[in-house]
């Protein structure tokens, strides 16, 4: 019984495993010259930035590059930072004050022709992500003197399995929309709003987790669909196992063998190697074999005598 039911057990998880949808990464997002922020909503009401500091140029050439950014949100421990070996005396500089956090970076670095060369930020951000009443608010406001206008990426964590993603609000729209393994990835391409060599970009998302009854729907019926067919294939499967089981099995046996004065005798093995018993001798091997046939008709109908006194 015991085999039965981890045998239906085994089959039934591996059906469940096979049927289940699995979700993976669909494609990765190009980044275009310039600034990429990646913002990451954490389950602590803190954003994790990732910002990628972009230059390249069509020449080979020396270049000194310096930005200042301006981002309302408070800075939780320190900025730092990860650079390409061609870029030369880098100098990152920050101040957290009244809820603005204001960055600056500056680098030298010989630009080749096409060749992107990468400075990378790392840093947390409070005051921007709030929960009202199971309702998540991201509200984001970037400045930046760059030339070119950043790319940001925002991304959801993913609910859990029976639970699904309600955007109630985003502006403005993203242009790309990605399901990750564990997140949704929001895409936005072009700020909001852009003057001269002065690019602001405001963003405001309203997104909440709720029961998704479908999930759970479907989730009862594989369990039932499960165990149906996983009982009956366990059931099987012990009875075939059983069988093999038996076929190899190891059997008592007679074996017949010559003594040392080259007799004939028989020996009785188990079913593990043992000897259990041994014959007389008889003078030829077709007189053993009748003594094997008399032990077997005796056997069956012997009982058992205590004559020790």
């Amino acid at each position: 019984m015991r085999i039965k039911n981890f045998l239906s057990i085994c089959i039934f998880v591996t059906i469940t495993v096979a049927l289940v949808r699995s979700t993976s990464a669909q494609g990765g997002i190009l980044i275009a010259y310039g600034d990429h922020i990646e913002l990451v909503c954490g389950d602590k009401r803190l954003i994790s930035v990732t910002h990628t500091v972009l230059e390249t140029a069509n020449i080979t050439q020396n270049v000194t590059s310096t930005s200042t950014y301006s981002i309302k949100g408070t800075l939780v421990g320190e900025v730092k930072s990860e650079y390409d070996p061609e870029i030369r005396e880098p100098d990152i500089l920050y101040k957290s004050e009244n809820g603005i956090t204001t960055i600056f970076a500056n680098f030298s670095v010989t630009l080749a022709p096409l060749k992107f060369v990468k400075l990378k930020l790392f840093y947390k951000l409070s005051d921007m992500l709030k929960n009202e009443n199971g309702t998540w608010h991201l509200r984001y406001a970037f400045n930046t003197d760059a030339v070119s206008p950043p790319e940001i990426v925002v991304k959801v964590p993913k609910p859990s399995q029976f639970s699904k993603l309600i955007v109630e609000n985003t502006v403005p729209s993203p242009n790309v929309f990605i399901e990750e393994s564990h997140y949704y990835s929001l895409v936005y391409k072009t700020p909001l709003f852009k003057f001269g060599n002065t690019s602001t970009t405001s963003i405001d998302i309203s997104y909440r987790n709720e029961l998704d009854f479908d999930a759970i729907k479907w989730w009862v019926l594989l369990q039932i669909f499960g165990w149906i067919i996983a009982f009956p294939l366990g059931f099987f499967a012990e009875r075939i196992w059983r069988l093999r089981l038996s076929r190899t099995k190891m059997n008592s046996v007679f074996e017949v063998f010559r003594d040392k004065k080259g007799k004939f005798r028989f020996r009785l093995k188990a079913a593990n190697g043992k000897i259990i018993a041994t014959s007389e001798d008889y003078e030829t091997k077709r007189e053993c074999f009748r003594g094997i046939e008399s032990v077997r008709v005796n056997v069956a109908n012997a009982t058992t005598r205590d004559i020790i006194h």
